[in-house]
């Protein structure tokens, strides 16, 4: 794809899948590197899939007001990439239950971005999400994967916080500006 606003997502997770999991994402805007992004979320599940595709919904966000008429979103995620391209018609015919009869693992977030990828196409844009390899000489995949790292090392989800002597709700996001 010629001419293509190309963004590079990546979610991280320190401790996927076990006790004090803390994850982040990062976002990499390759001709508008300021826009580059990176966060985390102090609530829900923290695994690296979930922080994937909260990559990929920031990328289709900021998609919706671009200019460019082509939008292609590279992620190292097979599992985000599939989710969104290939297994999504089925969840939504079978009321979003696996073919191992379990309910999909982060349907909302995937309904969100199905959703903003919907609009994308509607404004007469073309966007694509392709696979890349992840962790190797991709300058941008790897600048992506580095921020989702420094966001999930610096993820506060499991410290205690305390206004006074009085615990504090944790807040919903933090953003990290690049």
């Amino acid at each position: 794809m010629s001419n293509a606003y190309i963004i590079y997502t990546d979610g991280s997770t320190v401790n996927n899948g076990r006790a004090g999991a803390r994850g982040g994402y990062g976002v990499v805007f390759v001709s508008e590197r300021y826009r580059d992004t990176s966060g985390y979320f102090t609530y829900g599940n923290q695994t690296n899939n979930r922080y994937e595709l909260e990559a990929i919904k920031i990328a289709t966000e900021v998609a919706l007001d671009v200019h460019n008429h082509h939008i292609l979103i590279r992620t190292d995620s097979e599992y985000s990439k599939k989710s969104i391209t290939t297994w999504l018609e089925t969840w939504k015919q079978n009321g979003f239950i696996t073919a191992n009869g379990e309910p999909v693992q982060n349907r909302q977030l995937i309904v969100e971005i199905d959703d903003n990828i919907r609009h994308i196409r509607a404004q007469g844009k073309i966007i694509q999400i392709e696979h890349v390899r992840g962790h190797s000489f991709d300058h941008f995949n790897n600048e992506a994967d580095r921020l989702a790292r420094i966001a999930a090392n610096n993820n506060t989800v499991h410290e205690q916080r305390f206004v006074g002597n009085v615990p504090s709700v944790p807040g919903p996001l933090a953003f990290y500006y690049h």
